[in-house]
């Protein structure tokens, strides 16, 4: 089974998955899940969201923004500026 990384994802089920297995592995009873535990995993789920959010901003403004642009980034601009599509398809490569 794949390994989530719970601080780069958003996706609920994931989030609900991995609770679970939190649940699972500490042997909680319905009991013990009050509204302070729950509080606290939605609290993580939502920072993870901005933390996601901040890095994807941070992605883009480097890819807008020539001042911030690799050597390899300028060259791939460059060599495909004619077609500004598909200049910024070589620049989001970079991206990734």
């Amino acid at each position: 089974m794949k390994k989530v990384n719970l601080l780069k994802t958003n996706d609920a089920q994931a989030w609900a998955k991995e609770f679970v297995k939190c649940k699972r592995k500490n042997k909680w009873m319905l009991d013990d899940i009050d509204e302070s535990l729950m509080i606290a995993w939605f609290a993580n789920a939502m920072a993870a969201q901005e933390f996601a959010e901040g890095n994807e901003l941070d992605r883009l403004n480097t890819l807008l923004n020539p001042r911030l642009w690799t050597r390899e980034m300028s060259k791939a601009w460059h060599k495909n500026i004619p077609d500004v599509l598909r200049a910024f398809s070589a620049l989001r490569e970079y991206g990734k």
